[in-house]
């Protein structure tokens, strides 16, 4: 069984081991942890690398599980996310089969940050036209028991996934501004899917 943590618009990585494994478990019982794809993700404009950050509510130094987790609306950060996303590929080729209903789901607003996670990882799913059992755990997954596999803390911003990840390989595919940056590995599946429109 592979475990993941929950991830807003999950980088390439989460997919590909999900579709490799045959399905995975989200902990929604886990500790929520900063600075990682729960609440961010990454996309690439002309400057390179740019993180997407969903702000979230914090009541306490208490460590909270992921399901407890509140988004904070204070800012405008879905406008400011949809001006990135358009700034970073209107000029791909699938940008505008996607736009009208990613726009709807980006602006629909949700209390906690696993629900909207929830609702982008599904409709991904269905947009990549794939089957993929996702579930989430009852309780907190112990990653020793019963040979789980366990990428919680292995997908990660500041971890480059073929180092952590076995066997993982990032594909190459056309990305916009490769010409200037480079290609870049292991963005957001988005970036994938306005490029592609495949896994």
């Amino acid at each position: 069984m592979l475990i993941l943590s929950t991830a807003y618009f999950p980088p390439i990585s989460w997919f590909d081991s999900a579709i490799t494994n045959g399905g995975a478990v989200i902990d929604q019982h886990e500790n929520f942890v900063k600075q990682t794809y729960r609440n961010r993700c990454c996309i690439t404009g002309p400057n390179g690398k740019l993180n997407l950050i969903v702000p979230i509510k914090h009541n306490s130094d208490k460590k909270l599980p992921v399901y407890e987790i509140l988004i904070s609306y204070e800012q405008p950060w879905q406008r400011l996310h949809w001006r990135s996303l358009e700034s970073a590929y209107r000029r791909s080729p699938f940008f505008e089969y996607y736009e009208s209903h990613l726009h709807d789901l980006l602006f629909t607003q949700t209390e906690s940050l696993l629900e909207l996670n929830s609702k982008l990882i599904k409709w991904i799913i269905s947009m990549l036209e794939i089957k993929l059992d996702i579930t989430y755990s009852e309780a907190y997954v112990e990653s020793e028991v019963n040979s789980n596999i366990d990428f919680r803390n292995h997908i990660h911003p500041a971890k480059k996934s073929s180092d952590v990840i076995p066997n993982y390989i990032q594909k190459r595919y056309h990305q916009v501004f490769e010409p200037k940056t480079g290609f870049i590995e292991d963005l957001s599946i988005l970036d994938l899917l306005f490029n592609e429109r495949r896994i």
